[in-house]
């Protein structure tokens, strides 16, 4: 048998459709896939140039973050303890006023690394400059659905929609076959666009067979933008531009009616849950345990860090878990195992990236590995339910994207993470520069 790894693994959480958690079974990698899932015994003897013990760990599938905003990094702690609209135009949009490509490439860098030292092998990335962003994820090894984010007002990175529609059009060509690198298109809001927009891109999204990405129902000043503006709330707008199907990926969904919850599922559009973020910036809870009941696919995302400030899927996994339960007034609400599935197989299927979120035969090795000897962690009587409540990040040894190392115990070996950070905090004075000239 062609091996280039085996990993010996303690525990395996497979996440297949059985959800299956197998104890002390080796996974044979060869060209970046998973050739064979063996029992620890019968790989023993199997000749390959690399074996990595870990059999005090959890291997699980890398975790999807299904939405974020990376380069927000450079903002992140900048812009706390402030309602939606407050801190989007007090502070998030007048400090992109002053981004570069050069600033965005190295707020993606650092959130690379962030990413992997949590266990995400890829996310979904909205916002602007994605060719930085894409150069990024490119030289660090993550796996990516990158959009430019559409507006119907001029940024740093495009002064109108047509030249975002051709940059990303561009974008498209320079990654045409990338194994790594996707793209969606993603207008902004309801309220910062216009139904020209939202038609066109939802037309190129299916013209280039992308997802399509927007941030719908977030709070209530969305509504009350949408209601002035179209005379109707975002989800009943969306349905009658036709821009609801199965590439439909809406972020946030705080504020869903119920009628609105059916509308979705009916179209096979997914959702994306951001708890950390929706809880910070006291948007509200959304009905998550009532999407799921209605059919809605839903996934999990960090949103940015400048919101959350952190991207740290496994808090978001616990999260999502204990919001819902306080929602519903129901401790079994959304348990452990569902939002694990929001973070991995879920989270893939919603950005058309079927193969990923789980670890199979002839599937991708992307997958990362949690130490079960941490106090947190012991006695581990259920995994999951230890990933989902008791991880929080913790005890990430091990990050892996097709069968190559992105982190490992502390060291990111696609990147010189002192020089990055030295760079950054030349960024940090700029960041800090800019908000203290917008205050005076």
């Amino acid at each position: 048998m062609p091996c280039d790894m085996v990993v010996e693994a303690g525990l395996l959480a497979t996440q297949d459709d059985r959800r299956r958690v197998l104890a002390n079974q080796a996974l044979i990698i060869h060209g970046g896939l998973i050739q064979k899932i063996l029992p620890l015994e019968d790989a023993a003897e199997l000749r390959c140039a690399r074996r990595l013990n870990l059999r005090h760990c959890v291997v699980l599938p890398g975790l999807v973050n299904a939405h974020t905003h990376s380069p927000m990094t450079l903002f992140r702690g900048l812009g706390d303890d402030m309602p939606l609209m407050e801190w989007l135009t007090k502070r998030i949009w007048p400090l992109e006023a002053g981004l570069t490509n050069e600033l965005v490439h190295l707020g993606s860098q650092l959130a690379c690394c962030e990413m992997a030292a949590l266990g995400t092998t890829c996310f979904q990335d909205m916002y602007i400059f994605q060719e930085a962003t894409a150069e990024a994820v490119e030289a660090f090894g993550l796996k990516a659905v990158l959009a430019e984010g559409i507006l119907n007002v001029p940024t740093r990175s495009y002064q109108t929609p047509e030249e975002a529609y051709a940059r990303i059009a561009n974008l498209l060509a320079d990654y045409a076959g990338h194994p790594r690198i996707r793209f969606a298109v993603a207008p902004h809001t309801v309220y910062t666009t216009s139904e020209a927009i939202l038609r066109r891109s939802f037309q190129l999204a299916e013209a280039y067979d992308l997802p399509w990405c927007i941030h719908c129902t977030e709070d209530d000043a969305e509504l009350e933008h949408s209601q002035a503006m179209y005379g109707m709330r975002p989800v009943a707008l969306l349905d009658r531009l036709g821009c609801l199907s199965p590439r439909s990926v809406l972020v946030h969904g705080v504020v869903l009616a119920e009628a609105e919850l059916h509308t979705l599922a009916r179209a096979g559009a997914s959702l994306v849950h951001c708890p950390r973020s929706n809880a910070k910036l006291a948007s509200g809870l959304a009905p998550i345990a009532a999407c799921l009941e209605a059919g809605v696919r839903v996934a999990l995302g960090t949103d940015g860090p400048a919101s959350s400030n952190s991207l740290n899927m496994f808090q978001e996994m616990g999260t999502a878990a204990l919001m819902a339960k306080v929602r519903e007034g129901d401790s079994t609400a959304l348990p452990a195992q569902a939002a694990l599935d929001m973070a991995t197989v879920h989270a893939a299927r919603a950005l058309g990236w079927q193969d990923l979120g789980r670890l199979a035969e002839g599937g991708p090795a992307d997958l990362t590995a949690v130490s079960l000897d941490l106090p947190r962690h012991t006695p581990c009587t259920n995994v999951v339910s230890h990933l989902v409540y008791a991880c929080q990040g913790a005890g990430v040894e091990l990050t892996m994207v097709d069968g190559h190392t992105v982190y490992e115990r502390g060291c990111f070996p696609t990147v010189d993470y002192d020089g990055l950070r030295r760079e950054l905090r030349d960024a940090l004075g700029w960041a800090r520069s800019r908000l203290d000239s917008i205050s005076a």
